[in-house]
């Protein structure tokens, strides 16, 4: 469960762990995965739950963290992909990346794919049980005005990288991750799922803050 430390993440952790599953929760650290821990524990005290420490925008965090999780565990029932960034100014990554399409895009694609084989071991061998992953996406707007991706600079590199914030929510002009599958793709018995959330008034939600 990445994005776990905070928000949308870790009520989504919160009430897996209320259901009775094994709870990975995944933070930037193993110091914040392991206070929001506490803080699920104080809300479900039986809770199993293990930290994981993983920064989502570097690539080498992703892999070391996969090979955390694969010395701990043989299978994977469900991967819920929440962390996400967005920045007021524009960061780039060692990897050379900008930092938001760093996690919010590459971040959920590479750590996915090199978990699919744990997905497809969480997966029943009679399909009584299909593996999922699920990803927290984002729709900024619709009708005339809807967020396009420009293929050309996917990383803003080559137009003035900047936000807007108005009163009916966010409308950056920052081309970020888009709703992969709406209605839901499968590969083998994993079955992928892009969940849309509406972003509550008064949450602080789209705040200049790490997921």
């Amino acid at each position: 469960m990445t994005g776990a430390t905070g928000g949308l993440g870790k009520a989504i952790a919160t009430a897996l762990a209320r259901e009775g599953g094994t709870v990975v929760v995944v933070g930037r650290s193993e110091a914040r995965a392991e206070d929001s821990i506490r803080d699920i524990h104080a809300v479900v005290p039986n809770a199993a739950l293990e930290p994981l420490a993983c920064d989502l925008s570097s690539q080498a965090s992703i892999r070391w963290a996969v090979e955390d999780f694969h010395s701990r565990h043989q299978k994977l029932n469900v991967l819920v992909n929440a962390a996400g960034v967005f920045r007021k100014e524009r960061q780039v990554t060692p990897d050379g990346l900008e930092v938001t399409f760093a996690t919010n895009v590459m971040g959920y694609f590479l750590l996915t794919n090199l978990l699919l084989d744990s997905l497809k071991g969480g997966a029943g061998a009679d399909d009584a049980w299909t593996s999922r992953v699920v990803n927290i996406a984002s729709k900024y707007s619709g009708g005339p005005s809807v967020t396009k991706i420009d293929f050309d600079d996917l990383q803003t590199a080559k137009r003035k990288y900047s936000y807007t914030i108005r009163p009916s929510g966010w409308r950056p002009h920052r081309r970020l991750r888009r709703c992969p599958a709406s209605s839901g793709q499968s590969a083998g018995n994993c079955r992928l799922r892009a969940w849309v959330p509406i972003r509550p008034p008064g949450r602080g939600c789209g705040r200049n803050a790490p997921g």
